[in-house]
């Protein structure tokens, strides 16, 4: 008997003699995946148990103990070869590589670039991920079903070849230490290096930076990696010790481990690894995932991994569809599975199908959208390949020859949610959707099941997938039925005819092939649906993502912009207090975190955004108009598409759009041109106007236009905090969820919840450069009116303010400032930060905005200045102050002048002056002008003074003339602040009963 324990043991454990298994299976299929996937290591082989006494700790020294175990195992993944084994996971988390992108510009002859995370101090590089240079394009792009040839040019990354050797053009190559060269061959070019590198593992060192060793996943739990040659690879340790057990286990990847902790239990740990570049099948350049036709290739045609199955067909067209629209995959099959079934999947996820053709297997893209990236083009697979007449029909007796079912809507869901298996977030499932809002307003949510999307690893691949599928989804394609005759036999599904139809009076019809089949009569059953391009095109979702670039996965995400944030009317929210904000950022933007915060200082997530808001700025003045309007159009400029609805769309509010702070929607959308970046469209035919508001807004080119649809965030808001002050920040993360902002680092947004948008009624916003080139002005004052004229507004309360005239007048030129009024402190505030410029309209009143000349060699005049047929006779008294320049440069102005019925001539003029200093060389006064009369005679006086007191004619025009440039000597010497220039103009006195008219058009009036 023992006293206080001393001397004896509380607990007597058994031994283990072996490891645990819980399971034992023979004949399962070995994993296989392509790209990057996460595995768990299955046990092999093993040998070499062994345990060790370890105690537990008790009171007095004493206390219990238990035995920890040991082994040598060799562990089965994935069929190889593979490239590396990146992060480890088990039960507590993971344990995980870092990964970076740099840039260097190859400098001539060649050269070489040490990455900063190499192999040395206490980082190490682990890997390559791919290079890509800026590669030029222009794509000229005539699909069949658009509405013409479209010219995109621009870059994009494209990628560069890894080689052992060497490199010659467009080739690398890289040491085990990040050491990379080029070749003399890509001077210039500026190249993107994409790679992932270990840190110091500092658990039980402290001996500070640079003293450590670097260790990767897999050193840190002191496993091997043997990578799954086609020859097979002994382990080393069983070769030396086990000789007779050393199997070469050929095209298999594994992990090895000489000393195995397996716990107290003596169960090999549940652990998980990062397979990079499964099956050598990864496209590089910075992208890990692989194109999904190099897999179909392999699973279908490989002698070992694979089908070996000889009859796949050509795949070029469908790989640059796939490459050309992002669409990237890793797949991973951990059981067996039928080969049809795989292939199939993948095709649904990837916009494509399958189709026997001969011997042969082709897989044909849905795509009907030209698109280039990643240094590949994609031109769409769909001229027609007949144009058939439907007297060509053959008719069974009783039968139509021509079928056309009736469409269920309920077959067409217009949400779309997918899970797929985010490797950002150690491969766990995450959840993103889609819906088409129009389908929602006018045939109610009819939702989709979740799709299991796991073979896509990155958000913003699966989006764009994911866009495509409810594109084609939420479309009502009808089904068309009939019979051709045998020498139509070339006819296969996914082909693309047109048919002229008489039935229904339907006329010129594309169609897509869905099914042929031919009977012992040598007849074709036909099934076909309708062809309406863009429903199958790849939209380059995040909506604002640029389509011809593929940024690298490690790139900074930039800040959030916030464009628009206001509380919508309770009509659009079905009855609830939401706020509405419209998010983006810049070309590496992928989405973020919104949060909250009542006091500024504590925050707590709101929601997430994924993908920027369909959003970019009006290209034209848009004038107030009735509602409905169908006399002004809204030219815009925007990141991704817009689509037409119908008229019934528009009223519906299913195009809702913001342009300012007016609610609008449309009933068609033209594309009138496109950049690599940006989208132009004229919004017009039919447009709602001043939505809920019940008046519509003059607008000025550049202000933001938004599409208020599923990409805007739509946050319902506490009823206690209407009528409070909140604050927004926004963590932003790049296109592949990667590189999100802390944040304590972003700024913060305050919003007035309640208040609703101020409104200036009656005044403008101009700018124009100043004398000298150096500085603009930014002038603020009554629409119409003169420079010294102040203009009203009215606040979310409904009382008017009176908003005084004022200049600022040292601005930068090539400037963007957007202006607002502050009614606590009756003072403007002037802002070059547009986020700041919105954020702030929902306190104070917001005036406008405006982008001051680049060039100031000379001045612009305001537009308000533009009709000189309204100015007086005399100087326009506050129009130009002393100081200011009066010329204009490049930018005409017309007075027209009116007469009727016989009344006296017509007359207007205008003096111009305000140039500043003096000459100190001789100058020139030049200027262009254009007259035109009608009903008579008219006349078209300009007369100058250098002195302010002898006028000189500089020209007197009684007759019609389309342009011609007059000038006039100024001498050194001249005082440029006695100049005047008067330019006039007459109309005839018309005859009774008529009317005379004249009109002077004048630009590029300077002194140089």
């Amino acid at each position: 008997m023992a006293f206080l324990g001393l001397g004896s043991r509380s607990q007597q454990p058994n031994r283990l003699g072996t490891i645990q298994v819980g399971t034992s299976e023979y004949g399962v299929a070995i994993p296989i995946g392509w790209g990057r996937f996460k595995a768990p290591i299955k046990l092999l082989d093993f040998a070499d148990f062994s345990s060790q006494e370890v105690t537990q700790g008790g009171k007095g020294g004493g206390g219990n103990f238990d035995y920890e175990y040991y082994a040598a195992v060799d562990a089965l993944i994935c069929h190889g070869p593979i490239d590396t084994f990146g992060d480890v996971y088990d039960g507590g988390g993971a344990s995980s590589l870092v990964g970076a992108t740099e840039e260097f510009t190859i400098p001539s002859g060649g050269g070489t670039y040490q990455v900063t995370n190499g192999g040395y101090g206490d980082d190490a590089f682990y890997y390559d991920e791919g290079v890509t240079y800026a590669k030029d394009y222009s794509l000229t792009a005539n699909d069949f079903g658009s509405d013409g040839s479209v010219t995109v040019t621009g870059n994009q990354p494209a990628p560069m070849a890894y080689t052992g050797g060497s490199p010659s053009a467009l080739q690398y190559t890289h040491s085990n230490t990040g050491l990379y060269t080029f070749a003399a061959a890509d001077e210039g070019k500026t190249v993107s290096i994409t790679y992932a590198y270990t840190t110091a593992d500092l658990s039980n060192i402290n001996t500070g930076p640079g003293t450590n060793s670097p260790l990767s996943p897999l050193q840190r739990y002191a496993i091997t990696a043997i990578l799954g040659s086609d020859a097979g690879t002994p382990w080393g340790y069983m070769v030396s010790k086990y000789p007779t057990r050393a199997l070469a286990y050929a095209g298999i990847a594994r992990l090895v481990c000489s000393s195995m902790d397996l716990g107290t239990g003596a169960t090999v740990p549940s652990l998980s690894v990062e397979v990079i570049n499964g099956r050598g099948k990864a496209f590089g350049s910075g992208v890990a995932d692989c194109d999904p036709a190099v897999v179909i290739a392999d699973f279908l045609t490989d002698a070992k991994a694979g089908c070996n199955w000889p009859y796949l067909g050509d795949l070029t067209v469908l790989s640059n569809f796939y490459v050309a629209n992002n669409l990237f995959v890793s797949p991973f099959l951990d059981s067996a599975r039928k080969a049809l079934s795989f292939l199939q999947e993948i095709c649904d996820l990837t916009n494509a199908a399958p189709v026997w053709s001969g011997s042969q297997l082709k897989i044909i893209p849905y795509g009907d959208t030209s698109a280039t990236a990643n240094g590949r083009t994609f031109t769409p697979p769909t001229q027609p390949v007949y144009e058939i007449d439907e007297s060509e029909f053959l008719c069974e007796p009783g039968k139509n020859a021509l079928e056309i079912p009736d469409t269920d809507l309920a077959d067409n869901y217009n949400r779309v949610t997918w899970q797929f298996s985010a490797a950002n977030d150690n491969y766990n499932t995450q959840i993103i959707h889609e819906q088409d809002e129009a389908s929602i307003l006018t045939n109610t949510l009819l939702p989709m099941k979740t799709v299991n999307a796991e073979m896509y690893r990155v958000q913003l691949y699966a989006a764009i997938a994911m866009n495509m599928m409810l594109r084609r989804q939420s479309v009502a394609l009808r089904k068309y039925q009939f019979k051709l005759p045998w020498y139509y036999q070339l006819l296969e599904p996914m082909d693309i005819i047109v048919a002229n139809l008489t039935t229904g009076n339907l006329g010129a019809t594309p169609m897509r092939i869905v099914s042929v089949e031919e009977d012992e009569d040598d007849e074709l059953a036909i099934i076909a649906e309708d062809f309406l391009y863009g429903v199958a095109g790849g939209v380059q979702y995040p909506k604002g993502a640029t389509g011809g670039n593929q940024p690298g996965a490690h790139d900074l995400p930039g800040a959030t912009q916030l464009l628009a944030a206001f509380q919508p009317n309770t009509r659009l929210t079905g009855g609830s207090d939401q706020l509405w904000l419209a998010l983006t950022g810049g070309t590496s933007w992928g989405g973020c975190r919104v949060w909250l915060s009542k006091d500024g200082n504590s925050y707590a997530e709101i929601a997430k955004q994924y993908g920027s808001s369909r959003a970019g700025v009006l290209t034209n003045a848009l004038a107030a108009g009735s509602d409905p309007d169908t006399t002004n159009t809204a030219s815009i400029s925007t990141s991704g598409t817009l689509s037409s609805g119908s008229q019934a769309d528009a009223d519906a509010f299913a195009t809702l759009a913001l342009i300012g702070s007016e609610l609008i929607s449309y009933e068609t959308a033209t594309l009138t041109g496109s950049t690599a970046t940006t989208n132009n469209y004229d919004l017009g035919t039919y447009l709602r106007r001043g939505i809920f508001a019940g008046n519509s807004q003059a607008h000025s080119a550049g202000e933001v236009f938004v599409r208020l649809d599923d990409a805007i965030t739509k946050y319902s808001v506490d009823p206690v905090l209407q009528g409070q002050v909140i604050y927004l920040k926004f963590t932003s993360w790049n296109l592949y969820g990667n590189e999100e902002q802390d944040l304590a680092n972003v700024q913060a947004y305050p919003i007035n919840l309640g208040a609703s948008a101020s409104t200036a009624t009656n005044v403008t916003v101009r700018s124009f450069a100043n004398s000298g080139g150096t500085t603009a002005t930014v002038a603020v004052y009554k629409s119409g009116g003169a420079l010294t004229d102040g203009g009203t507004g009215t606040l979310a309360n409904g009382a008017s303010v009176t908003l005084p005239a004022q200049s600022w007048a040292t601005e930068a030129l090539g400037t963007w400032y957007g202006i607002n009024f502050n009614p606590a402190t009756s003072a403007y505030v002037i802002y070059t930060d547009r986020n700041a410029w919105l954020a702030d309209q929902l306190t104070m009143l917001a005036i406008g905005s405006t982008t001051t000349p680049a060039s100031g060699a000379t001045a612009l005049l305001p537009d308000d200045y533009d009709d000189v047929g309204s100015q007086p006779t005399t100087n326009p008294q506050g129009a130009w102050l002393s100081g200011q320049t009066a010329g204009i440069s490049g930018s005409a102005f017309t007075a027209p002048l009116y007469d009727v019925d016989g009344g006296s001539e017509s007359n207007a003029s205008i003096n111009y002056y305000g140039w500043a200093g003096t000459t100190t060389a001789a100058k020139t006064l030049s200027l262009t002008a254009a007259f035109t009369a009608v009903g008579g005679a008219g006349y078209m006086p300009i007369t100058y003074t250098l002195d302010g007191s002898t006028w000189s004619t500089l020209v007197a025009q009684t007759s019609t003339t389309a342009s011609a440039s007059y000038s006039a000597s100024v001498p050194s010497g001249t005082d440029l602040s006695n100049v005047v220039v008067s330019i006039s103009a007459f109309s005839a006195t018309p005859a009774a009963g008529h009317t005379s008219s004249a009109r002077i058009t004048v630009s590029n009036l300077q002194i140089a």
